[in-house]
């Protein structure tokens, strides 16, 4: 009888420690994951359905980047990877330089995924320029998916002007 309950505290204190790792692997997965903000689900979404998606998505800036039109835009270029079931992007991106700030936007299909380039030419307001030399250029990309809505990205590196 003895041999009983100590084996049935032992296997209780086993079960135990078991599920006390597993809810400490859980906590920790949740505590690593990136913040994704969701966009408003589009139009035409009758039940008002949001579904959240645990993805990371890889978009990056080219550098150097070529100024233009004598400094008064600049060609931004970059890569990204669309996420499963993706299929339309929007990308917003902004190229800044001692206080002269040049924006610009590109879109295309985002076939999920699939590897793409992207390029957009960010015009500054009149009469400002950007010179050569280093500055910090920015996106904000939006993949949009049937019938899910949309997840938002946001990115900031630090490039070269020539």
């Amino acid at each position: 009888m003895n041999n009983r309950i100590v084996y049935l505290g032992a296997g209780l204190a086993l079960a135990m420690l078991v599920i006390l790792a597993m809810v400490l692997l859980l906590a920790a997965s949740f505590v690593a994951a990136a913040p994704i903000e969701r966009a408003a689900a589009p139009a035409g979404d009758p039940a008002g359905i949001s579904v959240s998606r645990a993805i990371s998505i890889p978009f990056g800036i080219d550098s150097p980047l070529t100024l233009v039109q004598e400094g008064n835009a600049v060609l931004v270029s970059g890569h990204g990877m669309c996420p499963e079931g993706g299929e339309h992007y929007q990308l917003r991106t902004t190229v800044e330089q001692d206080g002269t700030r040049a924006m610009g936007f590109t879109e295309g299909d985002c076939a999920g995924g699939a590897a793409l380039t992207w390029e957009a030419l960010a015009t500054t307001p009149p009469p400002q320029q950007l010179q050569p030399g280093p500055a910090e250029a920015c996106g904000m990309v939006q993949v949009f998916f049937p019938r899910e809505g949309a997840i938002v990205h946001r990115w900031c590196v630090d490039v070269t002007l020539q």
